[in-house]
């Protein structure tokens, strides 16, 4: 505050060089004026030098196949419409599918969600939650006992967590207590597993982390940083899915990993062109994120050492685009190559094997098998005509594939690894 008017520079930073000229600013021409700034010197530094120019694309298509797997077939049948949303694999064999169809509530017919648990080799389903929304995505833990999910239940009451053990006969809402609000679009957060499988959750643009502190009383405590580095952008930045104790995020410059504790950047690594024209002529175009929609999906592997990001690229202005994805070294902090599937659709769907030994992707009725850091594709995935891929997962062994559809699950049993 200066001469009585509050003044109040929220997420900004101040580069290391300039603070203590603004200080000895202040306080000669400011004496006795009640001003504070954070007493943290590390809030006043740059979170990372800015990276330089960016990798040129290795684009790389699918090399010939040693073999081709034929899937199985699991037919989703509902006497509503049905629109699938998400897909998990427990440890068991079954299958937990997150669903949006029409029911009635209150005397009125409107969309609800569901959990749907799948034997498959039983053909058994089950209902296990509804609610008004949520149940997009469902993550599951280490040990592929304990589900999780978002969800609001019919009741109208706030939107929370839910976990759900494998033998227990419903999922358990969790109570959370955090030391502000989590805004986000409806007021629901974005959210990850750390590596104890516990949920970690981020404001919308990821510019605060909550982190579990501990539960008293049957309510979960979360403490909060900020993250610094969401200041640098107009954007917010996009978490990646991962699971382990670093959390990974895409903003324009590529991929960076941020520490939980404290919010600030381990590593930034810079990404080829995510779209237009290339090669490009002229300076490279300015990165957008908001010319991609938020459903790509970003994934990495804690054990594969491996993180990507989406791309959509044009090879030339006469060419149709091809979209895939970029593949990073997270231990080196490295480009590697870029994952290109054949059509011109954004990456809908991706998943990494629980050994991080294998990188899933979809778009449209395509899915392609790469070995994640070599980008070899030595098997084939046979996908049926006129379907429509939604979400992949693995089974926590990585010998099994699957794919949600509109109205299937396929299920490619994967050749060992020599």
């Amino acid at each position: 505050m200066a001469d009585g008017v509050p003044t109040t520079l929220s997420q900004s930073l101040v580069p290391a060089e300039l603070f203590q000229a603004v200080m000895s600013a202040l306080e000669e021409h400011l004496p006795d004026s009640d001003w504070q700034i954070s007493e943290d010197p590390a809030r006043w530094q740059a979170p990372a030098k800015a990276p330089p120019e960016p990798p040129a694309p290795r684009l790389q298509q699918a090399g010939k196949a040693d073999s081709e797997v034929i899937p199985e077939i699991y037919t989703l049948t509902s006497d509503d419409p049905l629109d699938p949303r998400t897909l998990q694999v427990m440890s068991d064999g079954s299958l937990a599918i997150g669903v949006e169809r029409p029911a009635q509530v209150d005397g009125e017919r409107q969309w609800i969600a569901e959990v749907w648990r799948l034997q498959p080799e039983e053909a058994s389903l089950s209902v296990l939650w509804q609610g008004l929304d949520g149940a997009d995505p469902i993550l599951l833990d280490e040990s592929a006992d304990t589900l999780w999910f978002w969800g609001r239940p019919l009741n109208g009451g706030d939107g929370t967590l839910f976990r759900y053990r494998g033998n227990e006969k419903a999922p358990q809402a969790v109570t959370l207590a955090t030391p502000s609000s989590l805004p986000g679009p409806g007021n629901v957060p974005r959210w990850q597993l750390d590596a104890q499988g516990r949920p970690r959750l981020y404001s919308y643009r990821v510019d605060r982390i909550y982190r579990y502190q501990r539960e008293e009383g049957g309510r979960w405590h979360y403490n909060a940083v900020e993250v610094p580095r969401a200041a640098l952008f107009s954007q917010p930045l996009r978490p990646v899915r991962w699971a382990g104790d670093a959390l990974w995020v895409e903003d324009l410059y590529g991929v960076a990993e941020l520490n939980p504790a404290n919010g600030r950047v381990r590593k930034v690594i810079q990404a080829p062109q995510r779209y237009g024209v290339f090669p490009h002529e002229g300076p490279p175009p300015s990165p957008d994120l908001r010319d991609h929609p938020s459903s790509w999906t970003a994934v990495g592997s804690s054990r594969g050492q491996w993180v990507t990001s989406g791309f959509q690229l044009r090879p030339a202005p006469e060419r149709e685009r091809v979209a895939g994805m970029h593949v990073f070294d997270t231990e080196k902090g490295e480009y590697l190559y870029s994952a290109v599937l054949d059509g011109r659709d954004q990456i809908r769907a991706a998943a990494a094997s629980p050994d991080g030994h294998w990188l899933a992707m979809a778009v449209a009725n395509q899915v392609q098998l790469r070995e994640a850091r070599t980008g070899r594709t030595p098997v084939a995935l046979k996908v049926p005509s006129g379907v429509a891929v939604l979400a992949l997962a693995f089974s926590p062994q990585g010998r099994d594939l699957y794919a949600l559809t509109m109205s299937t699950v396929l299920h490619w049993r994967l050749p060992r690894q020599r």
